[in-house]
């Protein structure tokens, strides 16, 4: 493997396997097909991958292999709609997409050169003023790159 990024679209091709059908496999993506976009809604609801941070753990001294501890980051959003006078809003359609995209990505090895995948991390929901809500969940793999 040649590319720091090349799990990116193992991700999202397994999560379009795995996701249940309310979610759209043309609302499965990169988050990099979003940047500078307003109109969120239109792809909702979807979890869209990016990576994160991601640390060296070989020594590095033969130059022939990378090793890094990779960070995923999967953002699921839904609509949201706040009912301030019945108060039946809930997270409901969103946890229910949280859990199965935590399912499909912990303890799966997506190729070789790949670990398995762990769960790092959920952040707090984020609702926004725009109608829908945003969660992050956080991944783990260990990647090894050739040069």
């Amino acid at each position: 493997m040649t590319n720091i990024y090349a799990v990116e679209p193992l991700i999202i091709a397994r999560l379009k396997a795995s996701l249940p059908p309310l979610v759209s496999a043309a609302h499965i993506g990169s988050a990099a097909n979003l940047v500078g976009r307003s109109d969120l809604a239109r792809h909702l609801p979807g979890a869209f991958t990016m990576p994160g941070p991601a640390d060296r753990t070989d020594d590095g001294d033969d130059g022939s292999l990378i090793v890094e501890r990779q960070t995923w980051i999967v953002v699921i959003a839904t609509d949201f709609s706040r009912d301030a006078i019945g108060l039946t809003a809930d997270y409901s359609a969103l946890g229910t997409l949280a859990a199965a995209v935590v399912q499909a990505l912990t303890g799966w090895i997506p190729a070789t050169g790949f670990s398995t995948i762990k769960q790092l991390s959920r952040a707090d929901p984020q609702p926004s003023e725009g109608g829908w809500v945003e969660l992050a969940v956080t991944f783990d793999i260990v990647a090894t790159i050739g040069i």
